[in-house]
């Protein structure tokens, strides 16, 4: 995979998160927690990116955003995947038609970390 790619290739971030659910699926938690660090990593440098050169209020960083609440997702982080996620729904709301599929798919990860919490 990363021969592939460059290091920074933000393809590598979904990756390293899709292996880190795969080992935390089979029980290996430590191998999971260590992709998922290094996918987080991605994510956070992608979005201080965006925040630099993006309005505050575009919809690639409610992108980030849920990205990164992902990533915290499925370790149990619920603070902050709540956290992550609320802020994506702040930022599609109001830079998105009401009727995107995105603004829908943010809601639905909010609300179930809201009834798991």
């Amino acid at each position: 995979m990363k021969k592939g790619l460059p290091p920074n290739h933000p393809y590598l971030a979904v990756s390293y998160n899709n292996l880190g659910l795969t080992y935390w699926d089979k029980g290996e938690y430590l191998k999971a927690l260590s992709l998922h660090e290094k996918s987080l990593s991605f994510h956070e440098n992608a979005l201080k990116i965006r925040q630099y050169v993006l309005p505050e209020r575009h919809p690639d960083l409610a992108q980030s955003y849920y990205n990164i609440g992902l990533v915290y997702k499925e370790p149990g982080n619920t603070v902050e995947a709540l956290s992550y996620f609320a802020r994506a729904v702040d930022i599609a709301e109001y830079s998105l038609p009401s009727n995107h599929l995105n603004i829908q798919l943010y809601k639905n990860d909010l609300g179930y970390m809201r009834t798991v919490s």
